[in-house]
């Protein structure tokens, strides 16, 4: 079935809308990882001022979940954002660029291959997956520190639950390199 002028723009229309939609849901998911980020940090400092001392709990174990909390929050984010949308985004610029070699677009042709060209030596998958993991990472390493500052006080509860701790560290860090290392479908560099 042939398409005339009209329907071809239509459905490159919609297209886009699609390739629009998924590219600014994985920037709210940046945006959210961005506050999750902050926000840990404004907890952790609330831990440590003075109206917090009064509980009963150890401001660096207090510190020490938050970190891990707030680290798992943003690991979250890079799942669905890296592992999901991204790969949505990437069926519907495959569609567009089928479509577009169908129906002899000349001009959106040469701008997808454009896009092709200046992102040729950049994996995108692997820079998006760092704007998540260098923060999931200090705030693992800030989990390990306060962890330590705990261990000091040397009571069997505190040990126990700081093993716990490091278990839950390391299979998480076992997880992000197992989902990290699988291969995206056949678009690897994009």
């Amino acid at each position: 079935m042939k398409l005339d002028n009209n329907q071809i723009i239509e459905i490159y229309k919609e297209l886009g809308v699609y390739e629009r939609h998924f590219n600014q849901i994985q920037n709210v998911f940046k945006g959210l990882a961005s506050t999750w980020f902050l926000a840990g940090f404004t907890g952790i400092g609330y831990v440590f001022s003075t109206k917090f001392n009064s509980l009963p709990f150890n401001p660096n174990f207090a510190s020490s979940l938050i970190c891990l909390v707030i680290s798992t929050g943003i690991l979250l984010f890079w799942m669905m954002d890296v592992l999901v949308y991204h790969k949505l985004l990437r069926a519907t610029l495959d569609t567009g660029e089928f479509f577009e070699s169908k129906n002899k677009i000349k001009h959106f042709i040469v701008l997808r291959e454009n896009f092709k060209h200046y992102t040729k030596t950049l994996n995108v998958r692997t820079a998006m997956s760092l704007f998540y993991i260098v923060p999931s990472l200090i705030l693992v390493v800030s989990s390990l520190y306060f962890l330590l500052k705990v261990w000091s006080s040397n009571t069997w509860y505190n040990n126990t639950i700081i093993l716990v701790w490091l278990c839950s560290i390391i299979l998480s860090s076992i997880l992000i390199i197992i989902f990290q290392k699988r291969k995206s479908t056949k678009h690897n560099k994009v």
